[in-house]
């Protein structure tokens, strides 16, 4: 998955001609050996997928070493309470509630904003509120398929539709992102 990412962002600067930026594909646990060494480092449902909030911390703290001071940490990652939020409206609904995988451990969103707060400046917070009601209410309200034509062009109306609202915070979907600096 993050190599996968990796090439995409890689094709996208070369693309654009952009010249000074390096992509590094890596185990979080690598970024222990570097101290303020990279510009900027991107989680995406990475840190989710250690066990305990423990080693989240351990590893958000080993990022914030690894920046260099004043460098971001884009960080992309589940919450409970998004999907807690998305599960209340799901439920009124009538539909069912949706699972967090077995092999995730969801932020809890205040835990994880005490963490944050301490070790960067907090530039944005964002959920994907739109997105999610699009694609995971009103597509299953509607009856429709998962890889159905009108789901996947759903799908992307709702991703146009969300960059267009930009910064919001409902609380409705699992995906939070925050936007930080290194104090």
């Amino acid at each position: 998955y993050s190599s996968a990412m990796i090439r995409k962002a890689k094709k996208n600067i070369k693309r654009e001609n952009i010249t000074n930026i390096t992509f590094v594909n890596g185990d979080i646990s690598e970024l222990y050996n570097f101290t303020n060494k990279f510009d900027a480092v991107i989680t995406q449902r990475c840190l989710i997928n250690l066990p305990v909030f423990e080693e989240q911390i351990k590893a958000i703290e080993i990022i914030r070493r690894a920046l260099k001071r004043g460098g971001y940490f884009i960080m992309l990652e589940a919450t409970r309470d998004g999907l807690d939020g998305l599960n209340r409206l799901r439920t009124g609904l009538s539909l069912d509630s949706l699972k967090m995988p077995w092999h995730n451990n969801y932020f809890d969103i205040g835990a994880v904003e005490g963490v944050l707060k301490r070790n960067f400046l907090v530039f944005k917070k964002q959920d994907f509120a739109i997105y999610y009601l699009y694609t995971r209410v009103l597509n299953q309200v509607l009856g429709l398929e998962v890889n159905s034509k009108l789901s996947k062009n759903i799908d992307i109306a709702a991703a146009k539709i969300q960059r267009q609202f930009g910064e919001t915070f409902l609380g409705i979907g699992a995906q939070t992102l925050f936007f930080l600096r290194r104090k």
